[in-house]
């Protein structure tokens, strides 16, 4: 498992900012409330989550500023 890129946890950021959350441990709420719905395990820092799984949280972050779930549907 590869860590995050610095690109990729300052788009979380970013992106979480832009949806109003400024605060550090509610940006990680945000983040562990989407990796249990994924029955992943939650992390204690968002620095900790691994390049694969930042990609995903950071199309469902970008989902959630259009306006759709970023959640697969049931026919994917």
């Amino acid at each position: 498992m590869y860590p995050a890129t610095a690109p990729q946890l300052k788009a979380v950021h970013a992106i979480l900012g832009k949806q109003g959350i400024s605060d550090e441990l509610d940006k990680l709420a945000k983040v562990n409330e989407w990796l249990v719905g994924l029955n992943k395990e939650p992390v204690g820092a968002i620095s900790e989550v691994d390049k694969h799984t930042a990609s995903g949280l950071i199309d469902h972050l970008q989902a959630g500023l259009s306006g759709t779930t970023g959640q697969p549907s049931a026919s994917e």
